[in-house]
């Protein structure tokens, strides 16, 4: 029996040294070379695969529908001629492509646009988390209690009565204003309240360098991103009252859809070089959340922290002039990630996904119940009593 115990408690220490082990280990990139290039070629692949505009092109397979502008419902087959939604068809194709190669130019001009080597290792690492919370969070969405709250909003979301009738054109701004205006609130929301921010949108910030290749994706699960809480719960309660006729807006759909392929690489710094050299494309930042706007939203310079950031919209950049939180972005490429001195910019997948949970549970463990509601849902300035030791 004392032997059975011993036994035990030795399987115990060896999992809990590998534990240790596997937590502190961090991604190393081999340095032979067709090594390395294998590396290379797993990491722009494991890239590509989970990119949105990838993802999308499944709907059009399999829904008849293609995405022209972000934020904005998709328009369907039957809505516009054949010769028109082929032209978005050539465009949503041209958009991944376009993706991939500014991702390719992000890799090969990186050291000599920002003076630092280009983090391999990181890339490695955002492969793996991205398809590890991509996949968590089509886990969540196939949960009964899940499904049974969708169906639910969705049924309220058909009661409401449509007070505004549009079609074409007009129809078309007004949706690409009121996406806008649904994701910029949602993303203010998310840098402002704790379970938010640190359960989710951290992980998109938590890059210090942030290329079009090394970004991080957000939670897809219980509403901890920007785009769910704005696609999901505001958007469809907003975009009821007015009507989404866009079979007449003819071919105004395809600048925008030009214009909606040009920013989509927003975390590019090949991209942030090459708009702030020509004028024609900084007169974008009038209107569109280009990638220098964008960029600027995740530097981690003092001059563009306003409180808690700057620049939070999705596509335009009217919300955030109107309500003070747009920032110019500078000629140079600003340092990237998070305020904090004791952030934890760790090249391991399980660190990187675990460590705000472990904090979360550290804060919780630490402080009374009275605190738990404000541990969750206080602004990201509060802190509990007693502080998680942890780094960020």
């Amino acid at each position: 029996m004392s032997e059975r115990i011993l036994n035990s408690a030795k399987t115990f220490k060896s999992g809990k040294q590998l534990l240790k082990k596997m937590w502190h280990y961090n991604i190393e990139v081999p340095r032979t070379k067709l090594l390395f290039l294998i590396t290379i070629a797993i990491g722009v692949i494991g890239w590509s695969i989970w990119q949105p505009q990838v993802l999308r092109m499944i709907d059009v397979y399999h829904s008849g529908t293609v995405e022209v502008f972000y934020m904005v419902e998709s328009i369907q087959q039957d809505w516009i001629s054949p010769e028109l939604y082929s032209l978005l068809i050539c465009i949503a194709v041209a958009k991944i492509v376009w993706g991939l190669a500014v991702g390719l130019a992000d890799l090969v001009f990186f050291k000599r646009l920002t003076g630092r080597s280009f983090d391999y290792a990181n890339m490695l690492n955002m492969v793996v988390v991205n398809s590890l919370i991509l996949f968590l969070g089509v886990f969540s969405f196939s949960l009964l209690p899940v499904e049974n709250l969708i169906d639910s909003y969705d049924s309220f979301i058909v009661s409401i009565p449509t007070l505004v009738h549009l079609d074409g054109v007009s129809a078309f701004l007004i949706a690409m204003l009121l996406g806008d205006f649904c994701f910029y609130w949602s993303h203010r929301m998310i840098h402002n309240v704790r379970v938010f921010w640190n359960l989710g949108h951290i992980y998109h910030h938590r890059n210090e360098n942030l290329t079009q290749l090394t970004h991080g994706v957000e939670p897809r699960f219980f509403l901890l991103n920007a785009h769910g809480i704005a696609s999901l719960m505001l958007l469809p309660l907003v975009a009821k009252l007015f009507t989404n006729d866009f079979s007449n807006a003819g071919y105004f759909l395809i600048p925008m859809a030009l214009i909606n392929l040009w920013i989509d690489p927003s975390h590019s710094v090949a991209l942030y070089a090459l708009e702030n050299r020509y004028r024609p494309l900084k007169w974008l930042r009038l209107f569109f959340m280009t990638t220098c706007v964008h960029y600027t939203h995740h530097s981690r310079d003092p001059i563009h922290n306003k409180r808690t950031g700057c620049n939070f919209g999705a596509r335009l950049t009217l919300w955030d002039r109107l309500f003070g939180t747009y920032v110019e972005p500078v000629n140079y490429i600003p340092e990237s990630g998070l305020f904090s001195k004791h952030t934890d910019y760790c090249v391991n997948p399980m660190r990187y996904i675990l460590l705000p949970y472990i904090r979360f549970i550290d804060e919780f463990k630490k402080n009374k119940l009275r605190y738990w509601p404000k541990i969750l849902f206080g602004s990201v300035f509060w802190s509990p009593p007693n502080k998680s030791k942890l780094s960020h």
